[in-house]
């Protein structure tokens, strides 16, 4: 059966728990932005609270509004090592990729030097081409780490992939991979029609 609101809201904090505990560990000044709506508050908290408890760095949440100068300049100025993207939340793509391009194109014209994260449906559903197609955007993100998870629900893990923009296409690997919890599981097959997804003892 459909899943309701606060079980998608909790799958979100669920996975960013795991990434946030797991997949940060070699940065020490992080920056999760996002969106303000439920669900990306949801895994981008979420995602901050663990990367706090599992490292001790240094992190601060910022908000995505209509200001991409005001917002790309408070980055400049707080310089992160890693910048984790979360725009989502609604099914409007357009309008998100949108603020997607006018986000990045703010921070190439900083030229703001840090990796990025991108949320799995930013990564997944919004997409990257928007960033892709501008050739200023490609050029400043060219030298830059970029990562995004994903999840395997066959497998029952949370993948983090490396992301290359290439002139015309996008490519990933997967380069990690972490099982995610049992009450994880448990709503997942709840929304899967059928289907079982693996829980693996860590």
């Amino acid at each position: 059966m459909p899943l309701k609101f606060d079980e998608i809201a909790e799958l979100r904090v669920l996975t960013g728990q795991v990434v946030g505990y797991r997949a940060l560990l070699g940065y020490n000044r992080v920056a999760f932005v996002a969106m303000k709506n439920v669900l990306c508050t949801a895994i981008g908290s979420s995602m901050e609270s663990s990367y706090i408890s599992a490292t001790g760095g240094e992190c601060r949440y910022f908000v995505i509004d209509d200001n991409y100068e005001s917002l790309a300049e408070e980055l400049e100025k707080y310089h992160p090592n890693l910048i984790a993207v979360f725009i989502g939340g609604s099914k409007e793509f357009d309008k998100l990729r949108e603020i997607l391009h006018e986000f990045f194109e703010a921070l190439a014209k900083r030229e703001i030097d840090t990796d990025f994260l991108f949320h799995l449906y930013t990564y997944v559903k919004v997409g990257l081409d928007v960033l892709r197609e501008d050739e200023d955007i490609r050029n400043y993100l060219a030298d830059k780490r970029l990562m995004a998870y994903t999840a395997n629900f066959d497998e029952g893990l949370v993948e983090i992939r490396e992301v290359y923009l290439l002139d015309d296409d996008i490519y990933s690997e997967i380069v990690e991979e972490y099982p995610i919890s049992f009450r994880h599981t448990r709503i997942f097959n709840q929304g899967l029609k059928g289907r079982i997804i693996k829980f693996e003892m860590e």
